[in-house]
């Protein structure tokens, strides 16, 4: 009851960032500022839209495919570190949109 109670509050909160944050684009400043549980609720759903990618046909990609494969199983709280890591080793691309960064985080460490 609590990991439902915990989601139920991530996704409000998840939801009334992402409309001050432009309609839903979020940058990686915007990220930065946001409490934990917001980042948390944008990577679980960033990396849960490139996994429903993975069955589009055409729109699948060798990097979607490895994204998929390298962070099954992976927690939450692991691929915000990953994401998090990324933004803190290239501030001078925070200006940027969220998701290229996290795709870009995701890649970048599942190819090592």
């Amino acid at each position: 009851m609590n990991t439902l109670k915990t989601l139920l509050i991530v996704l409000v909160l998840n939801f009334g960032f992402s409309i001050q944050a432009n309609a839903g684009f979020l940058t990686g400043n915007k990220y930065r500022q946001a409490p934990e549980e917001i980042k948390t609720g944008y990577i679980m759903g960033t990396v849960d839209s490139i996994g429903a990618l993975s069955g589009w046909g055409d729109l699948t990609t060798p990097h979607i495919l490895n994204i998929n494969t390298c962070t099954k199983g992976m927690p939450a709280d692991q691929i915000v570190a990953i994401v998090d890591k990324y933004l803190e080793s290239n501030p001078e691309k925070w200006h940027f949109d969220m998701t290229s960064l996290t795709l870009n985080a995701i890649i970048q460490a599942c190819e090592k």
